[in-house]
């Protein structure tokens, strides 16, 4: 079984389920997977309670959501992790597309 072929129970998982490691693994297998489906985890799993599945899916977010997703990552400019933070700003300055609230963010 591939994991195309499990992309939709993965990503289920990513945005739904208990474990918080689980859901990181869930969010790395995915990251070669597109499809409508997995972009919305992404997107959602940007609200994750654990850190390091909301940096994982800053990046794919970005990448894969056009202007929803840069939205969503500007958004996380306000987080409460100085890394959470520093990941958002990273992201969208390779993406060209930080803007005044990048550098203000980094003043806070």
């Amino acid at each position: 079984v591939s994991v195309e072929q499990k992309a939709e129970e993965l990503a289920h998982y990513l945005e739904h389920g208990d474990d918080p490691r689980l859901r990181l693994r869930c969010s790395h297998l995915l990251g070669p997977v597109h499809s409508p489906t997995v972009d919305r985890a992404f997107l959602r799993a940007l609200g994750d309670p654990f850190e390091p599945v909301v940096e994982w899916s800053c990046h794919e977010a970005a990448e894969r959501c056009g202007a929803d997703g840069t939205a969503a990552v500007m958004g996380l400019l306000n987080h409460s992790s100085w890394q959470v933070r520093l990941t958002a700003c990273t992201t969208l300055i390779q993406q060209k597309t930080a803007d005044q609230r990048v550098v203000e963010s980094g003043a806070a």
